[in-house]
């Protein structure tokens, strides 16, 4: 797997908040969004991933890390116990269409 592969991503409440938006929304500190943006560049699994879903036009909406606000969002779905790989992201896109 690249060094800088999903393996680096953190759950979303591990994020430090640096300021708000108008809206009372956190920003992520500009680190964390140079993680966030490093782990999608090209050669990264998730960013193989991603063009895999979208070569196949399937699409899915995924939602990466969790915290409490995404967890009462959600309902249902199961753990993922496993590696993480392009192929596993694309397959589970084109069976469930969410992750």
């Amino acid at each position: 797997m690249h060094p800088r592969s999903a393996q680096a991503l953190r759950p979303l409440h591990s994020y430090r908040s640096v300021s708000t938006t108008p809206r009372g929304a956190p920003v992520a500190a500009p680190s964390d969004l140079r993680a966030t943006l490093a782990s999608l560049a090209p050669g990264t699994e998730l960013r193989e991933g991603l063009e895999r879903i979208l070569r196949g036009r399937t699409g899915a909406l995924i939602v990466v890390g969790h915290d409490r606000q995404i967890d009462a969002l959600s309902t249902g779905g199961f753990a993922l116990d496993v590696p993480f790989t392009a192929t596993g992201l694309r397959e589970l896109a084109k069976m469930d269409g969410a992750i």
